[in-house]
């Protein structure tokens, strides 16, 4: 299920205008014109259905529940690889509380509005070549593994907890144990 939706999201979701006669319309230099919609109904109806399956319920300290499960632990796809390589996220993309416990690719994702990545974890991340051309929130997320970074031109930033010396690389200055 997991593949078929990212594969789904990965594809060309974009629509071109059309005339009176339902053909597309070209620009002046032959191009396809988009038309401005998208299937954005879509898209977050997707988001909000990984947000259900991917949000594992986590419990403080004090056995306080920080995130609740809304699906039975047999229905959770936080063991799931994702593979979001290549996708434009056309409206709000929220990974809130989202646990990633396999590897997610972000590569050469581009998020047109909100990335919302606040509280979530992952196991192991490829962001390289994402671009956030609205706000991207990662606060209190926790990358455990590998993480490749992104660019962004406005984001909120909060603290992300990286245990240190587990990501089977030697410790220590200049590449020495």
């Amino acid at each position: 299920m997991v593949d078929i939706l990212c594969g789904y999201l990965r594809s060309d979701r974009t629509s071109y205008a059309l005339d009176e006669f339902g053909n597309t319309v070209k620009d002046e230099f032959g191009r396809l014109v988009k038309s401005g919609s998208s299937d954005e109904a879509v898209e977050s109806t997707i988001l909000d259905m990984f947000a259900v399956h991917l949000r594992k319920e986590r419990r403080s300290r004090e056995d306080e529940v920080t995130v609740r499960q809304q699906v039975e632990d047999d229905q959770l796809w936080c063991d799931c690889r994702f593979d979001f390589h290549g996708t434009a996220f056309h409206g709000v993309a929220s990974f809130a509380y989202s646990m990633f416990e396999n590897e997610t690719g972000f590569s050469d994702v581009t998020f047109e509005g909100t990335a919302d990545f606040f509280n979530a974890t992952f196991e192991g991340t490829d962001f390289s070549n994402a671009k956030f051309k609205g706000t991207a929130d990662f606060s209190n997320a926790t990358f455990n593994r590998k993480y490749r970074n992104a660019t962004y031109p406005f984001y909120k930033w909060g603290p992300i907890s990286i245990p240190p010396d587990n990501d089977g690389l030697p410790s220590g200055r200049n590449g020495q144990s």
